[in-house]
């Protein structure tokens, strides 16, 4: 699992999600997705540790490989949203699992939440937490996307995250027993 911390994004944000619910014609009670542009990366100019506990590699700068880390710098950067997220071995049994998103290549807008408002296939297949929660789901909506619009450089590219709620204050993964279970 990587880790990012985001911006925060929710209905205690006023006019600004009313406007994006209203311009989505979706009345979302959550915003659990990664988009770059909504939830934008908290990390700041990356600097010397920093470097240790990224990923540096294909666009991916905004992920911690690590949790210790990413948690010292949640804690540090005292806003924001802790985030797990996997590209590949998703774990839906995981108690923190959320649902899943599409980004693009670049590792930064979603294709759900910020890019094909007018794609019917997306909004239907939406949460109430802006995600998917099924994989066949959003398998099939990826295949959709690059069939139509592949050449779009969003869509080029496009990788299917899992997403994970990760608390503050959830002990370091070296010391699970078993994946913790997230506050009400």
């Amino acid at each position: 699992m990587l880790f990012t911390i985001i911006g925060s994004f929710s209905p205690l944000d006023g006019d600004p999600w009313m406007a994006y619910c209203a311009r989505r014609a979706l009345d979302f009670e959550t915003f659990e997705s990664i988009d770059g542009i909504l939830r934008p990366s908290l990390l700041g100019e990356l600097q010397g540790e920093d470097w240790n506990h990224i990923v540096q590699e294909n666009f991916m700068l905004r992920f911690i490989t690590d949790y210790d880390y990413a948690r010292s710098k949640h804690q540090e950067i005292g806003a924001g949203d802790l985030v797990g997220v996997k590209f590949s071995d998703h774990d839906l049994a995981d108690d923190r699992f959320l649902g899943f998103d599409l980004i693009d290549g670049d590792c930064d807008v979603s294709l759900l939440t910020n890019w094909g408002n007018d794609i019917g296939m997306i909004n239907r297949a939406l949460s109430p937490s802006a995600l998917v929660p099924s994989l066949p789901v959003i398998e099939n909506i990826q295949a959709e996307l690059l069939h139509r619009c592949g050449n779009d450089p969003h869509v080029d590219g496009c990788r299917i995250v899992s997403i994970y709620r990760i608390l503050p204050g959830t002990p370091s993964y070296g010391q699970l027993g078993v994946n913790p279970k997230p506050s009400p």
